[in-house]
């Protein structure tokens, strides 16, 4: 996806500000490409979104280690899922309009969420 190493200096500094560590073979952000860069930004953003959502922001309230591991698996899920992907950039390019629209796609991702947090 793209080509190898031309992630802007701006987007790894926004990676490493939301403290993504590079999966082999890359062994630094600066190997990602501006493409694969942007898609974990929406991802991130996205799976932040969705959380908050789904949880009504108390998501923000979980231990720490607990939100990590949420946010993990749900980015993991975006970047796995071809219609995730594909939802979770075209919301960042309309402007990340919240409340996101709750569709079968959103459902998977809710899923997800699930997993970590049960409604009271």
């Amino acid at each position: 996806m793209g080509r190898a190493g031309s992630a802007t200096d701006e987007q790894v500094e926004a990676l490493m500000a939301l403290r993504l560590v590079p999966a082999p073979p890359c062994r630094d952000l600066h190997d990602y490409s501006t493409e694969e860069a942007q898609l974990f930004l929406d991802a991130i953003a996205y799976a932040r979104a969705v959380a908050a959502q789904v949880t009504g922001g108390e998501d923000e309230q979980a231990p720490p280690e607990v939100l990590t591991e949420l946010l993990n698996d749900l980015m993991a899920e975006i970047l796995a899922d071809e219609e995730l992907r594909a939802a979770a950039q075209r919301w960042v390019r309309n402007g990340s309009p919240r409340p996101l629209r709750e569709n079968t796609t959103f459902a998977k991702a809710r899923a997800v969420v699930l997993r970590y947090w049960q409604p009271a």
